[in-house]
């Protein structure tokens, strides 16, 4: 994959509707190697995840729900994963940035900043909910997480006080 075509965004299409593959698009892989593969493939992308690439993080994840069957199409989501991390490889985190994550600035709080979001029942299969954080300190991200909920949720709401909870038990923690 040197030279492939670079996309913007690491999935493109929800993994439980993915559209069927085109005929011969895996021509290199046997379909008795779709599973060693997409699992050598999906582990490389965890660990990338969890090291350098905290934009892949929530591809990886839900990637990783497939490595008992993957199939075709699961590969070559996948694959579309790296042709994102073709197009991006000039980008990168910084840290000591001059402006603030909080806007506008808070006087004497901008030294630690943390930042939480859920999406209610994003996985449309099994209705779980997705929550994530970011922690800043001196404006500069240090610590960041994407995890689905381990419950299925009422609301929106509720979904946001599970992600807060969480996010709370790991500040108390740090």
């Amino acid at each position: 994959m040197t030279h492939c075509h670079h996309t913007a965004i690491p999935l493109r299409h929800k993994l439980h509707k993915l559209p069927d593959p085109p005929p011969n698009s895996l021509p290199e892989v046997h379909d008795t190697d779709i599973k060693l593969n997409f699992q050598q493939l999906v582990g490389s992308l965890i660990y990338m995840a969890v090291c350098t690439c905290p934009d892949i993080v929530y591809a990886a994840m839900a990637l990783s729900q497939y490595n008992a069957s993957p199939t075709q199409a699961h590969l070559l989501a996948a694959k579309g994963v790296l042709q994102y991390l073709a197009g991006s490889m000039d980008l990168s985190l910084e840290y000591g940035m001059a402006q603030s994550v909080i806007s506008p600035p808070v006087h004497g709080l901008t030294r630690c900043c943390i930042l939480m979001d859920a999406d209610w029942v994003t996985d449309e299969k099994d209705r779980q909910s997705i929550s994530g954080y970011c922690y800043y300190f001196l404006n500069s991200l240090v610590l960041w997480s994407a995890t689905k909920q381990k419950l299925v949720l009422l609301s929106s709401t509720e979904s946001e006080y599970y992600a807060m909870t969480h996010t709370i038990k790991e500040a108390l923690w740090i």
